[in-house]
């Protein structure tokens, strides 16, 4: 999915950034039984991949799911040392995108 998109049918481009919680779970799929929010959208390798614009930026950024959920219930990027280190998600789903499910790794 891309950044934005032209709107055919009104001739204005679209904005379609992940800006809050509820916008990511609106793009998702969301499994009862073990509560994952499924992504919906674009995927490369394997993986869901989330164009989120964090509060305060201009500009947004790609990336996996489980980082973008867990960038936007913050409301930022995490500090360079979680970064690196990753997160991890309790269900053990790759495309899960609940922010409940997921957690930054420490070593």
């Amino acid at each position: 999915m891309t950044a934005r998109k032209q709107d055919h049918n009104k001739g204005k481009i679209l904005d379609c950034s992940i800006k809050s919680e509820y916008d990511l779970m609106q793009r998702c799929h969301i499994e009862e039984f073990t509560g994952c929010w499924i992504w919906r959208g674009t995927f490369a390798r394997g993986s869901a991949r989330v164009y989120v614009r964090l509060p305060g930026s201009e500009k947004g950024k790609v990336m996996n799911g489980g980082r973008a959920a867990l960038c936007v219930r913050e409301g930022k990027e995490p500090d360079r040392e979680l970064r690196l280190e990753g997160y991890r998600l309790k269900c053990r789903n790759e495309n899960c995108c609940n922010p409940d499910h997921c957690r930054w790794m420490t070593r």
